[in-house]
């Protein structure tokens, strides 16, 4: 699937996407992490955290997740929480984090035109972005400038990042999968106030050929000039609306993501959802989206019942496309969407991005690609592939993973798969992998 074609398409897509972005601070979880919080272990041990407020709450949470298996994201009370743990504990690395700026920057290793509205954008930020992205500054007119020039904010957007393997221990628990732990900053800066680039919106839709959006679970209940996270979901209704009006023949997918409160979780489905041409999610999300819709939680170790919650979530939302990325599978099913085989090429395309970004951590030009060639499709995949045979109703496209059993990190892979098959989706229904 890595073919010369969509090498070419990629460098004439362009995309527009839009709104997380922050400095992922990431930290491997090792015997240094039991000196850090040698006071806290037996407080944590009782905790269960919804907000990390200090240090007991954040062992806590490392922890619930280490023995789960299953990764989670909550977040600080205080976002300047996160940049004392700077000075306090420091980072094994500091890089690009959230679904938007991850994505933007794959898009653009591979060649394509990017233009991302993010907040709050500071020069830290900013000099992590690569080569080819474009942030939108009014002025007289739309200018499109690099992120360094056009970085403003003081404020930095700092998530924490634990990681950990399958096997890894912490006091006396041991990791039962690989995967990490997420605490989320959340500066007062409203990361959908796009109030600056609202009139060039029209200008942008014409531009591009396809919209990647992200970010709506960082939406606050309550901000402090007054409003509340309905103003601004309504705000990012329009933005897609006015995108739609003005190029109908753009496609426009939303990356779930998922907050524990409920009433913006049910917000994102019941405003943003229905206006997409294509929802991605992983399994955790696929759970909670469930529940919020009144379905009952699917047992992800039966595919059968995993597919039917999907089925159930595209039916009650209304949305052409439903994407699931897990490690060992990719399902996608398609309601009045694209072609099966451009679906099916897209998935297979992916398949390779994130096993080369699971290898190699980054991915730093086309050409690495050639390593998944060395990595065979994960035998629970084809599991899935052959239980799912039976099911005859909807239509539904499923590809094994190529799956990486000690990946160098779990941060970003499924933003690459996610954006990898949509544009590849874009490049192929466009024609951009033949000769222009």
């Amino acid at each position: 699937m890595i073919s010369k074609g969509l090498e070419s398409g990629f460098k004439r897509l362009r995309a527009f996407l839009a709104y997380n972005t922050d400095i992922d601070a990431v930290v491997r979880v090792s015997k240094r992490l039991e000196k850090f919080f040698s006071n806290d272990y037996r407080k944590a041990k009782n905790l269960q955290p919804n907000l990390i407020s200090n240090k007991a709450d954040l062992l806590a949470g490392i922890l619930r997740c280490m023995e789960s298996g299953i990764g989670d994201e909550l977040e600080f009370s205080d976002y300047r929480f996160g940049y004392r743990l700077i000075k306090e504990l420091g980072a094994d690395e500091l890089r690009m984090g959230g679904q938007a700026g991850i994505m933007s920057n794959l898009l653009a290793t591979f060649g394509s035109e990017v233009i991302i509205f993010t907040k709050p954008l500071s020069r830290e930020q900013a000099l992590l972005f690569r080569e080819g992205v474009l942030v939108p500054s009014p002025g007289n007119g739309l200018k499109l400038l690099p992120p360094e020039e056009a970085a403003h904010d003081r404020i930095r957007k700092v998530n924490w990042i634990f990681e950990f393997k399958r096997g890894d221990k912490l006091f006396d628990v041991t990791a039962t999968g690989t995967t990490r732990f997420i605490v989320a900053s959340r500066p007062p800066v409203n990361p959908l106030d796009h109030s600056e680039i609202e009139e060039y919106l029209p200008e942008i839709a014409e531009r591009i050929d396809f919209a990647i959006l992200s970010g709506y679970h960082d939406l606050k209940e309550r901000y402090e000039d007054g409003t509340s996270w309905r103003k601004w979901l309504k705000k990012g209704k329009k933005l897609i609306k006015v995108m739609k009006e003005t190029n109908p023949e753009i496609l426009i997918q939303i990356e779930m993501g998922t907050t524990h409160k409920r009433v913006i979780n049910r917000g994102i489905l019941k405003e943003i959802v229905p206006l997409a041409d294509s929802l991605s999610m992983d399994l955790h999300e696929l759970s909670i989206v469930s529940g919020e819709l009144g379905f009952e939680e699917p047992d992800r170790r039966k595919p059968e019942e995993v597919y039917r919650t999907m089925k159930e979530v595209q039916d009650k939302t209304g949305v052409p496309c439903l994407k699931l990325h897990t490690p060992h599978y990719f399902l996608t099913l398609s309601n009045n969407y694209l072609d099966r085989r451009i679906l099916r090429k897209a998935l297979l395309f992916a398949r390779d991005v994130v096993s080369t970004k699971a290898i190699k951590g980054e991915i730093k030009s086309f050409k690495d690609l050639e390593i998944s060639k060395r990595i065979r499709p994960s035998w629970r995949g084809y599991r899935v592939v052959k239980a799912l045979q039976k099911i005859s109703e909807g239509i539904y496209i499923i590809v094994p993973n190529k799956y990486v059993k000690k990946p160098k990190s779990t941060v970003g892979l499924g933003d690459a798969v996610s954006s990898s098959t949509f544009a590849v989706e874009n490049i192929l229904r466009l024609g951009y992998d033949r000769e222009p």
